[in-house]
């Protein structure tokens, strides 16, 4: 069974959630439906809690989000950040880059 492509979904004002498999196959299509969200120009907030896999086309795809983002005056929060997510951010020595808040450590 192939994974559902993810999508950029609108929880409020400024704030969205990301779902699904963050992989290469997809970051191209992503990347073109959050152009309007992360270019307003607005400090929003990325739910990533929803993130079921990810791979370092995907870890691109947060950074260049944050390009366009701070492009047009905006910033970009990431929220609950997966243990998984956080790895690739550190092996790609992307962690001081992104504005993360990690998910809440499970019991």
């Amino acid at each position: 069974m192939s994974e559902a492509p993810p999508r950029l979904d609108v929880l409020g004002p400024d704030r969205y959630g990301l779902r699904g498999g963050l992989c290469r196959q997809h970051v191209a299509a992503l990347f073109d439906a959050g152009r309007g969200a992360v270019g307003s120009g607005a400090r929003i907030e990325i739910d990533v809690a929803g993130v079921s896999r990810a791979d370092s086309a995907g870890m691109a795809l947060l950074v260049e989000w944050l390009r366009v983002a701070r492009q047009a005056g905006g910033d970009i929060r990431y929220t609950g950040m997966s243990q998984a997510m956080l790895a690739l951010l550190r092996v790609a020595d992307l962690d001081d880059v992104l504005d993360v808040v990690p998910a809440p450590a499970a019991d």
